[in-house]
């Protein structure tokens, strides 16, 4: 009988080992589990770190930068056409006046070239 008691005791402390194996191996695997979700509770951890509110401030950041390029571009060109503008009505105003000026020479060369019609002298201004 102690025979058979060694081996059923022997079978039993085998079982449990196995037992025991497969326990490990499960809480092996539960770790292994567990060890993943603190990455996808990191990937969700960048959330509460800033991360959002610093990828939202430097895209306003840089819509503001190109705002202002465009801006200060958008005057310069302004700027130009304006003296573009200024420049050619001022040459446009001098070539007006040198045309008066030949015009008004031209009348008045033209009057003193002029004979009268009749010789007359007065006599008497007359009064209205």
């Amino acid at each position: 009988m102690q025979h058979s008691t060694v081996i059923s005791r022997t079978l039993s402390a085998v079982c449990k080992r196995s037992a025991s194996a497969h326990r490990l191996s499960t809480q092996t695997q539960m770790r292994l589990m567990t060890s993943t979700k603190p990455t996808s509770s990191s990937s969700q951890n960048w959330k509460n770190s800033g991360t959002p509110e610093i990828v939202i401030g430097t895209t306003i950041l840089a819509l503001l930068g190109v705002d202002y390029f465009l801006q200060k571009q958008q005057d310069t060109s302004r700027h130009e056409i304006m003296f573009a503008l200024q420049t050619t009505i001022q040459q446009d105003e001098a070539k007006t006046k040198e045309e008066q000026e030949r015009r008004h020479e031209q009348e008045n060369v033209d009057l003193q070239q002029q004979e009268g019609l009749f010789d007359c002298t007065v006599r008497r201004i007359p009064k209205y």
